[in-house]
Formats: C-alpha cells, sequence, structure tokens
C-alpha cells in the first residue's frame, strides 16, 4: 500500500483461496505506465504461474474482479518498472442469513437505558416509567432507582449522533468530517423514542446502531484516553430492521432493549411485572439478523458543481449492488463514479457513466466488486441524484 516497487520483485503472497468474492484494486503512482502480472501458487507448494497481466497507465488505477472458479491457494504480483504501487484485496463471502423484511415497531413504553452497575455488579435498567436491575442470575426486577443512577442521568441520556436528509444517513467524525450511510425504513428518519447509535461494546471497538443497520467501528487511536469512533474505518454487520434502542456489555454478555432480539440466538428475559424486556447474547450472534442491505446516496435532487465531489458514501461488506444517476440538465451529464478501496483517503476513478437528458441510469456493479467508500461527480453544473441500491 503506497509503497516503492522494484521491477520483476515479486510481493508478499497473499491469501487467495476460501472466498467467493475477490476483487482487486491496482493502484500506479509513478511516472511511468505499469503492467502488474498477477502469479498464481494453485497448491500452496511454491510454483507459481502467471495469471494475468493489467496495465495501469502513469498515475493511475484499475480493478479486477475475479471468478468464483479462479482457483488458487496464493497469489503474488510483480511489476514490469519501478514504482509506487498501491495493490489491495475485497475479500468476502455471502452471508447465509438472509436480509430481515421485518418492520420497525418503536414503542417509547418499550424503551429502556442501560448501564453496567457501579455500586454493584448488576445491570441497571431505566425505562420511563421505572427502574430495574438484572443480578448474577438474570433475573430482572423492579427496584428503587439509586442515587449513583440519578447523578449520572444527564449522561446516560442518548445523544444526536446522526442526521438524515433526503439522499441518505450523515455521521460526523472528531474532525468534522461528514460520513453517508444507507437507509433502510422510513421509521428510523424521526423515531418515537431516541436510538442509542455508536457504544464501545468491546475493547477498541465501537457498535454501531444508525438507520436499522448494525456497524464496527474501531477506535480512532491516538486521541487519548476517550479515543472517538473512527467512522472512516467502520463496516456494516447486518441490517436489523427492528427496535433497537439502547445495548451495551455486561459480565461478558450483549444486551439490547427496546424489544429487538437476535433470531435464533440468545435469550430473552422479561421482568415479572411483563413492562421490560431485554435480549442477552453475544456480539457474534449479530450476524443472524441477516446480511446488511440499504439504500441511499450522497445526492437526492442534490445543485452540485461541475466536477466538485460529493461527500463520501459506504460500499463496503455490502452484497449486490447498483447505482441509479440522473439530472434535471437539458444537455447530456457524465458523472464520474471514485472509490476508495482502503479507507484512508485515497480515490481513484471506478468508471464514467454519460446519462441523458430525462434519463435514469441504472448501473450495476460486478458481482464481486468491494470498496470502502464511493463518491460521485458531474462535469456540469446540475441538480443530480445519485443513489446507490445494495440488496
Amino acid at each position: 500500500m503506497d509503497d516503492p516497487v522494484k521491477a520483476g520483485e515479486p510481493s508478499d503472497p497473499f491469501q487467495f483461496a476460501g472466498w467467493q468474492n475477490r476483487s482487486l484494486h491496482l493502484a500506479n503512482d509513478g511516472d511511468a505506465a505499469v503492467k502488474f502480472t498477477i502469479e498464481a501458487d494453485a497448491n500452496g507448494k511454491g510454483t507459481w504461474q502467471p495469471l494475468e497481466t493489467i496495465s495501469v497507465p502513469a498515475h493511475g488505477s484499475a480493478h479486477r474482479e475475479f471468478p468464483a472458479e479462479t482457483s488458487a491457494e496464493w497469489v503474488r504480483l510483480k511489476t514490469d518498472v519501478d514504482t509506487k504501487a498501491t495493490a489491495y484485496f475485497h475479500c468476502s463471502n455471502p452471508n447465509p442469513h438472509p436480509a430481515s423484511t421485518a418492520t420497525p415497531q418503536i414503542d417509547p413504553a418499550k424503551s429502556a437505558l442501560l448501564r453496567p452497575a457501579k455500586g454493584n455488579r448488576n445491570l441497571q435498567v431505566v425505562t420511563p416509567d421505572g427502574y430495574y436491575e438484572v443480578d448474577e442470575t438474570l433475573n430482572l426486577a423492579s427496584t428503587d432507582q439509586p442515587e449513583e443512577v440519578k447523578k449520572v442521568m444527564p449522561d446516560l441520556k442518548i445523544p444526536v449522533a446522526a442526521t438524515v436528509d433526503a439522499a441518505s444517513v450523515i455521521v460526523t467524525d472528531h474532525l468534522g468530517r461528514r460520513w453517508r450511510l444507507p437507509k433502510t425504513d422510513a421509521a428510523y428518519d424521526a423515531p418515537a423514542t431516541p436510538l442509542r447509535a455508536v457504544r464501545e461494546v468491546e475493547s477498541e471497538r465501537f457498535l454501531g446502531n444508525i438507520h436499522g443497520i448494525l456497524y464496527e467501528i474501531p477506535r480512532a487511536t491516538g486521541k487519548g484516553d476517550l479515543d472517538p469512533p473512527d467512522f472512516q474505518k467502520m463496516k456494516p454487520l447486518a441490517t436489523h430492521r427492528s427496535a433497537l434502542v439502547d445495548y451495551c456489555t455486561w459480565r461478558g454478555l450483549l444486551v439490547m432493549s427496546g424489544g429487538a432480539a437476535v433470531p435464533g440466538a440468545g435469550r430473552v428475559i422479561t421482568s415479572a411485572d411483563g413492562k421490560v424486556s431485554l435480549w442477552f447474547g453475544k456480539t457474534d450472534d449479530l450476524w443472524r439478523f441477516g446480511k446488511a442491505v440499504g439504500e441511499g446516496g450522497p445526492w437526492k435532487d442534490t445543485d452540485v458543481r461541475a466536477d466538485a465531489p460529493s461527500e463520501p458514501y459506504l460500499m463496503t461488506n455490502f452484497d449486490k449492488k447498483s447505482v441509479s444517476l440522473s439530472h434535471n440538465g437539458s444537455k447530456p451529464v457524465t458523472f464520474k463514479i471514485e472509490v476508495d478501496a482502503v479507507a484512508n483517503g485515497e480515490w481513484h476513478e471506478y468508471t464514467k457513466l454519460t446519462v441523458q437528458p430525462g434519463e435514469t441510469l441504472k448501473h450495476e456493479f460486478p458481482p464481486g466488486f468491494g470498496a470502502h467508500w464511493v463518491r460521485v461527480r458531474t462535469d456540469a453544473d446540475v441538480k443530480a441524484t445519485a443513489t446507490f441500491h445494495y440488496e
């Protein structure tokens, strides 16, 4: 990644077997065109054979998707000239769990804020009408609210961590940068009760719950004792489409409130008065909600300036991907789609698509294509829409 490369010297081997979807991004930062030769070790015995050669112009880029039937244990790359280059794979396998089709039923009466207790090892549960605790036997019972909870209630309340506009969901990081994410259901646009969007649930890992999609978000390291979430490197886990109000980890378990429950995993505990139900399980169960799906984009009837890039829109870890492009211009407009494969802020052209006046052009990305972020430019000042469909 942005490494100086000597002509004819092979890279380290990269594991190729075990993935159905494999997408390679190449970037040439040199002043001369480069031929990248991909070599394959078919059986892991160290015998290398040429698989394919890809030409990349000076300061240009290319991508290659490999069919599932392309077989090899390892691959490596060589160049024909000295250069500075990036070679980055996106690899994935299909999620075996179908996408959720549930309709969110967000009921303020079922909302509950969760907090591991300071004074004992119980789980504290604050509802609109009362206070409960869960003990080590998973008994969920109503009790008097301790003074410590009253003191921390202002900090426990759910802050606004994401906003929604006509195009998509927007999160803003600690540096003031805006990142756009897919939508799932209009019920999340203005929910009847606040929904927790980001909370650290494992060491150096935040869990995001944004517009019905769960995300893994690493820490932005080096920012002090309270390192913020690094939205630039976030990845979707699953689309749940449920009434997930709050969540935390407690005694090694992941706990969720609001009526959300992972299908076929964990355990739901209900209080004796029947007013509160919590789901107890583990973070690895979250995949069972179903594969991540959603829809949105950086523009929705947005006034855009020629060659001005849109804000980044998330693409990584979504399966079947397409984009619909349209504009209000009286002449053809060319949309340039750019991708950041590595989530490091380096953008490379994926393709250019010309859209006629009054047309909505739909482009399907190749099966297996992957990139972390995507953005769009136009070659004219117009009102434009770019909507990405992740199925």
